[in-house]
């Protein structure tokens, strides 16, 4: 995963019209970023199950609130996941959640997660990120 560089010198005219606590915020974002456009372009991957998370599918057919197993490929117990929905037509959008009892049985190689939808007539298929 790279950050790109986007962080410029702020121009002098800008600078000498600021407050001296202003130019200091400045200052301090701009090393904040830098800081962590090292980190994230030394050494996080993304999608790979060495390091930060893996990308993983799933398919919900079943009713809604039914625990559904799926494989993450993380090669430890995650800790949290975020999805984007790949298929389905539903209205509102469906939610895809775990709760905490769910969580117990996560491990090294697969997650439990609940559709607050019906999805056994139509089913509903998403991609994930587990970290």
């Amino acid at each position: 995963m790279r950050v790109p560089t986007v962080v410029r010198p702020l121009p002098k005219t800008i600078r000498d019209a600021m407050p001296e606590a202003a130019v200091d915020l400045w200052k301090w974002l701009v090393d904040a970023f830098r800081d962590y456009e090292q980190v994230v372009n030394g050494s996080l991957e993304v999608g790979t199950g060495q390091n930060m998370g893996s990308l993983f599918d799933g398919t919900f057919n079943s009713v809604a609130g039914t625990a559904t197993t799926f494989a993450h490929g993380l090669g430890r117990v995650p800790v949290m996941y975020v999805y984007y929905l790949t298929s389905g037509t539903f209205s509102p959008a469906p939610v895809i959640y775990a709760e905490s009892a769910d969580k117990t049985a996560w491990t090294a190689d697969t997650i439990q997660l609940k559709c607050n939808r019906d999805t056994s007539v139509s089913a509903l298929s998403f991609s994930a990120l587990a970290f």
